[in-house]
């Protein structure tokens, strides 16, 4: 998922106009993210932040950044570019108890605050070793 993100923002497989498409490839991260690719979490942190689709409909984009940050701190993923001021706001009050969850009805955790987080253990898993996930740089900044 991470991969298919990757190729198709930075091959041009997404046109830049279709919100659509960029919607998809923000899914496909957080998907990764869910199966365990930590590399996922550094490329939907730069996609978030270096083609600042804030503007995206249907995304929450601040809410979507906090939750990127929340995951890396957590599961101690080095985020490139990460701000200290930027971090120290999005763990601002933030406190995951793994015994605070809700069930939903499809079985699956969400937390107060937080909603779904990746599970306890998907990145020690050796899963992540068997393939590389190509990492997303993003598009150059216009001046």
């Amino acid at each position: 998922m991470n991969n298919l993100a990757c190729i198709g923002l930075t091959y041009g497989y997404y046109d830049e106009k279709s919100s659509d498409d960029q919607l998809k490839a923000l899914d496909m991260f957080r998907k990764a993210i869910f199966l365990g690719n930590a590399v996922a979490v550094q490329n939907m942190y730069t996609f978030l932040k270096e083609c600042q689709v804030a503007d995206l409909p249907g995304i929450q984009y601040n809410t979507e950044l906090v939750w990127v940050i929340r995951v890396a701190a957590y599961y101690n993923i080095d985020l490139h570019g990460l701000a200290e001021e930027e971090w120290k706001a999005a763990l601002a009050d933030f406190h995951l108890d793994r015994n605070a969850g809700i069930i939903d009805n499809a079985g699956n955790t969400v937390y107060p605050n937080v909603g779904y987080f990746p599970a306890e253990d998907v990145f020690i898993s050796d899963s992540g070793k068997k393939y590389n996930s190509y990492e997303y740089t993003g598009p150059a900044r216009k001046a």
